[in-house]
């Protein structure tokens, strides 16, 4: 079954291309005419496609993967919240207009996508059995011993992922403008489904290689750092290589914050470069050390933390940011630090939600190299004039 697939995939590479270039045309004219954001949505399409066209060829580097995974966002101005009459009436006056813009470009549009939506999903069905195969597949690792083993194998891994992973994405994209052009049709200024972005897509690429290898990822991706492993299945390979898939299982683990280097100088070489487990490990590995240290060894960066917030709250209410600000901080300091018998509470407390929110911050940090842009939209909710009349 490999050997069909992999005979047809300058065809399927083909066949994304040209949806590809229909959807961005949609998309650039949404961009225009609609919202500047879709034109993120655009640029992440584009992305997506030249990475399975670059590994078709088999010039994919650790650093092209990692790069992928931190696309910027297109990001569209909200329209204005301030609320009096006038405004609201305009705002009211502009959604009826983009509405309307909306139902024009849905009515012309909505055919193009059926047309191209059952090419995706064909390419789409295809590559989902050679990449389940790909990821049942187990590799001792006393056998993998050289990094020419190593390379065979990750190349044509790769293809694999890559162009099932752009037709996951092309098959979402499309979902998503279907949904919005009915809710448009349907005067609806909004279908309120969620934009899709690498992460989403990532998500569904390791729910099928954990079911293709019957193991769950977070604990396979672990055993590789916390256990002497004797074999990988291909999936875990896949989550090792590609620094989104890293990223999106890292970002799905909880309460583990440092990983150690792997003990097989094989599975090194796998890793290197990969940016989503590089700043994982560096963070994690700080975290754990003022985790053993405790609030004690951070007396003073808390002391004058609580202090800075302190005087930085007192300025904003009642002083304005005045020059009184300075010496404001060093006395909320002195004062929140030297608190007496509630200083060792108020320490470890502060202590507690920082690693907290350091813990929570690897985590989003996981989800941006995997893939994850926040596309805000505009405000599409027509406002209550008797509102803006009373509130101003």
């Amino acid at each position: 079954m490999n050997n069909v697939i992999e005979e047809k995939m300058d065809g399927y590479l083909s066949e994304l291309k040209s949806v590809e270039k229909t959807l961005n045309k949609q998309l650039n004219e949404l961009s225009t005419s609609i919202d500047a954001s879709f034109g993120a949505v655009s640029e992440m399409v584009q992305n997506i496609t030249d990475i399975a066209v670059k590994s078709s060829a088999g010039l994919v580097s650790s650093e092209t993967r990692s790069k992928i995974g931190a696309v910027g966002a297109l990001a569209s101005k909200t329209v204005s919240m301030a609320g009096n009459i006038y405004k609201a009436r305009k705002h009211n006056e502009a959604l009826e207009k983009l509405l309307a813009a909306k139902q024009t470009i849905a009515s012309a549009k909505a055919d193009e996508l059926r047309k191209i939506e059952p090419i995706v999903h064909r390419v789409h069905d295809n590559l989902k059995r050679g990449l389940m195969n790909e990821g049942s597949k187990v590799y001792p690792l006393a056998e993998m011993n050289t990094k020419e083993k190593w390379t065979l194998v990750i190349d044509r891994m790769d293809k694999y992922l890559d162009m099932y992973r752009t037709s996951v994405y092309l098959g979402m994209v499309i979902e998503y403008l279907q949904a919005e052009y009915q809710a448009w049709l349907d005067g609806k200024q909004t279908s309120h489904k969620m934009r899709p972005d690498y992460y989403a897509a990532n998500l569904k690429v390791v729910k099928l290689l954990e079911d293709a290898a019957q193991e769950e990822s977070r604990q396979a991706f672990l055993d590789v750092f916390e256990g002497n492993p004797q074999a990988l299945s291909g999936s875990t390979i896949y989550y090792l290589m590609d620094s989104q898939l890293s990223g999106t299982v890292l970002s799905k683990i909880k309460d583990t914050y440092s990983l150690e280097q792997p003990s097989n100088a094989g599975i090194r070489q796998v890793i290197e470069g990969n940016a989503a487990i590089e700043d994982y490990m560096k963070e994690g590995n700080s975290l754990e050390y003022d985790i053993e240290d405790g609030p004690e060894h951070c007396y003073y960066s808390y002391k004058y933390t609580f202090g800075a917030a302190a005087a930085i709250t007192i300025a904003y209410f009642f002083l304005d940011f005045s020059f009184w600000f300075i010496p404001l901080a060093f006395i909320a300091a002195w004062i929140v630090g030297n608190n007496g018998e509630k200083k060792d509470e108020m320490l470890s407390q502060a202590h507690k939600c920082n690693i907290y929110l350091r813990s929570l911050d690897m985590k989003e940090k996981a989800k941006k190299n995997a893939g994850y842009v926040n596309l805000p939209q505009k405000n599409l909710e027509k406002k209550s004039l008797v509102k803006a009349a009373l509130l101003g």
